[in-house]
């Protein structure tokens, strides 16, 4: 080996080191000096990998493109050169370039991650789950394709056969069921799913063997449980987060045997028990002074609680016959 080429790989190393250990600064002067000594194609690759790192894409596909000079046929120089082009965000030239890495060899792990990852760039993700799932064949734990294949299916739509991907890449364990609640809900609130019973019966039907199935089954039987029981004691169908609290303590209980108490005795369902005394004089109040007799519950529940909580009818009757919707009426009936 002669000196300028002991010299290239010296500085080389050097530059590797500092950028391992955060120096870019030096890393790139190094790097630099290197650019002027002769260079060969082992160089070559190491000079592309460095300068993609460093985000020098354009440099890195110079370097590339006079290695296939030399061998056109270098199918990892082919597939750096896609790397540093999706870099850039030219997703259709660096699928080329993966295209051509893959006749040499389709199952070239590395290439089809990455092919499958633009795919999904490139909102064809059919073709990214079929990529995803020849690695999945190879490697059924890989968390990155797992999770990435989740994203796939949900962007196109098939958001029950996504969670499991999820969940599996996750590592989230179906005894560890605070996490999978946690995460069920996060699902459920990103995507605006307001019927998650239906949404869950549908994670079921998908695949009733899966190992979560059972769980899911589990979590459809208590939300069934709890949405009954808000609506015999509360008038009203459960939040979200309420739903999710409740079943937190169910899955920490494995019982739900407390559920109906508890919801029952809460202050909410005691305000309603107490305030339906007075619900048929605020109904009289909102006939006399708004000429309408469709009170929402929650119009019934709001002027009880004021009253329980110390507010006298007769204030409650001036504040329906001075509302905004009392002075838009072309009039109102006064029995005095």
């Amino acid at each position: 080996m002669n000196k300028q080429n002991i010299d290239f790989k010296s500085k080389l190393e050097s530059a590797y080191n500092y950028y391992q250990t955060g120096k870019q600064e030096k890393s790139i002067e190094l790097f630099d000096q290197v650019l002027s000594l002769q260079q060969n194609s082992k160089n070559f690759r190491k000079e592309g990998v460095l300068i993609i790192n460093l985000e020098r894409f354009t440099e890195a596909i110079s370097y590339f493109d006079n290695i296939l000079k030399q061998n056109p046929q270098d199918m990892e120089i082919i597939f750096r050169k896609g790397v540093a082009l999706e870099m850039m965000g030219d997703y259709e030239n660096a699928l080329v370039q993966y295209n051509m890495a893959l006749k040499h060899n389709h199952q070239n792990i590395c290439v089809c991650r990455n092919k499958g990852f633009l795919l999904i760039n490139l909102e064809r993700f059919t073709e990214a789950i079929s990529y995803f799932d020849n690695i999945l064949k190879q490697n059924p734990q890989d968390r990155e394709i797992l999770f990435s294949k989740g994203i796939a299916l949900e962007l196109l739509g098939k958001n029950e056969s996504a969670i499991p991907f999820y969940i599996k890449s996750l590592k989230i364990q179906s005894e560890d069921t605070e996490s999978m609640i946690n995460f069920m809900f996060h699902f459920l609130s990103r995507l605006r799913i307001w019927d998650p019973i239906e949404f869950y019966q549908k994670l079921i039907d998908t695949d009733p063997n899966e190992s979560f199935a059972e769980f899911f089954k589990q979590f459809l039987k208590n939300e069934t449980q709890i949405e009954l029981f808000y609506k015999k004691y509360l008038n009203r169908i459960p939040d979200l987060d309420e739903i999710k609290h409740w079943q937190i303590k169910i899955f920490k209980k494995d019982n739900s045997e407390f559920l109906e108490n508890e919801i029952m005795e809460s202050s909410e369902a005691q305000i309603n028990i107490q305030g339906k005394k007075y619900e048929a004089d605020i109904k009289k109040l909102f006939k006399k002074y708004l000429d309408r007799k469709n009170l929402k519950q929650e119009e019934l529940n709001a002027y009880s609680q004021q009253i329980l909580n110390g507010k006298s009818l007769k204030t409650i009757e001036e504040e329906i016959k001075n509302s905004d919707e009392g002075k838009q009426l072309p009039y109102w009936q006064d029995d005095e």
